[in-house]
């Protein structure tokens, strides 16, 4: 079973493997361990524009060294960034800063501390993702592109109706890295039936594979990829390249629950997610891939009058981290008897 722990009131939070940190009334919070009980550290947002007054990008930088988590802020605008995997040690990370007028990409050097290269972000390079020490992705409406960080030279370019046929396709869902591939998920707006995840060389953009009917927000774990909708899941085996779907419509149906296709992760081949079609509402449960049994399930009560919905789901060792459009994040942890 699951056991509720605590709920927290926050705006914003992120985990990683040695703190949670979260946002609340003006003040950043971090935790050591996870553990919400306890020593914590305290910093308002002036506290940080003091603490990175040395970098030029007008005091708007904060790193947490232990964490190798970065923090981009200023009196209008908070972003942390966690789409890149700091469990690696990386001498480059990358966050947002936004003056009066514009929004910009910025690239710090860990070490030193110090400002590498900032981007202006526009349209075409809204969305980018750090793959490594020199290169990153951007992505738009209609194309994706690797970039050289030093030059922000185009390395190779697609668009999406070039990696896979259709009337009109577009790119969803998050991508993945893994092992010099890259993962995207495209579909055919004008044929719901014509989907597919599309593999490529990270360093050539050269196609490796189409995966058709492998559609949804792509999960990694244990060089396996998820996608999950509704009653299904369905999992890439990347060493052997074979798809297997898991149907789970009896055990779901019958407690009023579906898996939305956003809101979903598998961590020791337990799939936790957030029930929903088009949009979360405010229960999850818990599903074990291996005897596929629904281990847990729970409604949480939303009070914002509007939404009363889940809007992330995090989990990290025994924890399960749930924040809602309330602004609370509530903290389950396994009593380690739910697999028995």
């Amino acid at each position: 079973m699951m056991k509720y722990i605590e709920t927290v009131c926050c705006t914003e939070f992120k985990i990683n493997h040695k703190h949670l940190i979260y946002i609340k009334d003006g003040y950043i919070y971090i935790y050591p361990n996870n553990i919400i009980k306890g020593k914590f550290i305290n910093f308002t947002l002036d506290d940080f524009f003091i603490y990175a007054y040395d970098i030029d990008i007008n005091e708007s930088v904060f790193y947490d060294i232990e964490s190798l988590k970065i923090i981009f802020c200023n009196k209008n605008f908070l972003s942390i960034r966690d789409d890149v995997d700091y469990r690696k040690e990386r001498e480059l990370l990358f966050g947002q800063y936004r003056d009066s007028e514009k929004k910009y990409w910025v690239f710090v050097d860990s070490k030193q501390f110090s400002l590498i290269k900032k981007y202006e972000i526009t349209i075409e390079s809204r969305n980018l993702f750090l793959i490594s020490d020199s290169l990153f992705l951007s992505k738009d409406n209609e194309k994706i592109s690797l970039k050289e960080i030093d030059r922000n030279e185009i390395l190779w370019q697609h668009t999406y109706s070039e990696l896979f046929e259709g009337k009109e396709i577009h790119q969803y869902g998050n991508m993945v890295v893994h092992n010099e591939k890259l993962f995207i998920y495209l579909a055919d707006n004008k044929d719901s039936q014509n989907v597919a995840t599309i593999s490529l060389d990270i360093n050539s953009g050269k196609i490796l594979d189409i995966y058709k009917g492998f559609a949804g927000n792509l999960f990694l774990n244990a060089n396996k990829l998820y996608v999950a909708s509704y009653e299904t899941v369905k999992i890439l085996d990347l060493e052997t390249n074979q798809i297997t779907e898991l149907d789970f419509t009896d055990i779901l149906k019958q407690n009023g629950l579906q898996i939305h296709w956003n809101h979903f992760l598998v961590e020791d081949n337990l799939l936790y997610f957030a029930d929903g079609n088009w949009a979360t509402t405010n229960k999850l449960g818990i599903i074990d891939l291996d005897s596929r049994e629904l281990l847990w399930h729970t409604e949480i009560n939303i009070n914002d009058d509007i939404n009363k919905n889940i809007i992330d789901i995090k989990v990290l060792g025994n924890r399960l981290y749930v924040h809602c459009s309330d602004d609370t994040l509530h903290i389950f942890e396994n009593d380690y008897s739910i697999k028995k």
